[in-house]
């Protein structure tokens, strides 16, 4: 099911499609084969999860959008409705397409499809084709902040409509594909009525009533990432936003705290209705809220070289703190450091190891021997810390062919499989 990933880089911008014929794409494979006869199995044939092949078949459709070069002016509105599967069930094409659409605008092709098909594609109310599009519609007008696009996203995200409009029942899913779509519109414009909005969408608490009880984590990560692009690079010098605190705000999504009120008095007044499904209490929910507090502090202040913001996202030295840091969150917050001080980012080991503590480094993966030590908060701490090091390093020297941060990357890959093979990786959970 990892295949159209390869493929969509393996075929990157290679092909000039033909007007008269649609782009075909190949078909999911989803059969293997079972060692040591080489019987053929097919995923019918076993137990999955239900809908488990939706997403692959996805990608599948996005790989092969990938592969439309971007100077292919023969792509119009005409060719891309060519290329859409008859029928209007939610079938293998259909999902497909809808990948096959991101990809487009990936590509920067959507910008030339017609407002009529735009609105025949909406009106079919198919989940992933409205995310496939509206995604693709957003990278493909990116930081353009275009008048449009910024009115069919906002039709999607209920901080933008007025108090008094038409409730509309629009799925968790596109939700979140229009708020990322906003943070690509307004991409570095440090835009204040953007910046506002989307950080008081990362601590949207769940409700009224029955709205915003599902999908809130995926929800509030979309709303850090698109706040952290409207205002990339720009931590050190938010004229006109001064008065939002938004670091501080951030920080305390971070790390967790009693909840303060943030957003415009309609949207206060608007949550003041609880939720009939969740209660969170007077405390942030730093499991749905740090994640994208983290990255949004990360992508604004991108390249700053502000050393007590990156402070902020370290990793704590005893491990009375470390118990209050989920080990998930540390990769993150490694990761978020690495961006604020992307200049000093090294390909070596020394610069890795420099974002593990003492404290983590000389307990992980311990024998047990002592009971005052929690070796297993110590190594998943240990590994997240390394693998959220390994990815800024990943990052910061990707496509420059660097032997020395390939090195040193292939090193840790190669300490993650042997870390594996012992039995003391249940301590970090082995898979």
């Amino acid at each position: 099911m990892a295949l159209p990933v390869g493929r969509g880089m393996l075929t990157l911008r290679t092909c000039r499609p033909v007007l008269t014929d649609p782009l075909p794409i190949p078909k999911l494979c989803l059969t293997g084969r079972v060692p040591p006869q080489n019987t053929m199995v097919d995923m019918s044939h076993i137990e999955v999860p239900p809908n488990m092949n939706v997403w692959p078949l996805f990608h599948n459709g996005v790989a092969a959008g990938l592969r439309v070069c971007p100077g292919a002016e023969e792509v119009d509105s005409s060719w891309i409705v060519y290329n859409r599967p008859r029928g209007t069930a939610a079938t293998d094409a259909t999902l497909e397409h809808a990948g096959f659409l991101l990809g487009l605008g990936l590509n920067g092709h959507l910008s030339k499809l017609s407002t009529t098909a735009l609105h025949d594609y909406l009106l079919r109310n198919h989940e992933l084709t409205s995310v496939g599009l509206l995604l693709g519609l957003a990278a493909s007008n990116c930081g353009t902040m275009n008048l449009e696009c910024t009115k069919l996203m906002s039709i999607h995200v209920d901080a933008l409509l007025p108090p008094t409009s038409t409730e509309l029942d629009v799925h968790p899913l596109v939700r979140v594909a229009s708020v990322m779509g906003l943070g690509l519109l307004y991409a570095e414009s440090g835009h204040r009525h953007m910046a506002e909005t989307l950080l008081g969408e990362i601590g949207r608490p769940p409700g009224p009533e029955m709205d915003h009880c599902v999908d809130r984590e995926s929800y509030a990560l979309a709303a850090g990432l698109a706040l952290g692009l409207v205002m990339l690079g720009k931590g050190g010098s938010t004229v006109g936003l001064p008065d939002l605190h938004m670091a501080d705000q951030l920080y305390h999504f971070m790390v967790g705290g009693h909840v303060r009120a943030i957003g415009s008095a309609s949207q206060r007044e608007r949550f003041r209705s609880p939720s009939y499904q969740i209660r969170e209490g007077n405390a942030v929910n730093v499991d749905v809220t740090s994640p994208a507090a983290t990255l949004a502090l990360g992508l604004m202040f991108f390249d700053s070289g502000k050393v007590a913001v990156a402070k902020w996202m370290s990793a704590p030295e005893t491990q009375y703190l470390l118990d209050m840091v989920r080990p998930d969150f540390l990769l993150l917050r490694t990761l978020g450091a690495g961006l604020v001080l992307w200049s000093d980012v090294r390909p070596t080991r020394d610069w890795v190891e420099s974002h593990v503590p003492k404290v983590v480094s000389a307990q992980a993966f311990g024998d047990g021997g002592s009971t005052d030590i929690d070796h297993e908060t110590m190594s998943q701490a240990y590994c997240n810390i390394l693998a959220g090091a390994c990815l800024c390093l990943g990052l910061k020297f990707a496509g420059s062919a660097n032997n020395q941060a390939f090195d040193t990357l292939l090193h840790y890959a190669r300490l993650f499989l042997d870390l594996q093979r012992r039995p003391s990786a249940e301590q970090a959970g082995r898979n």
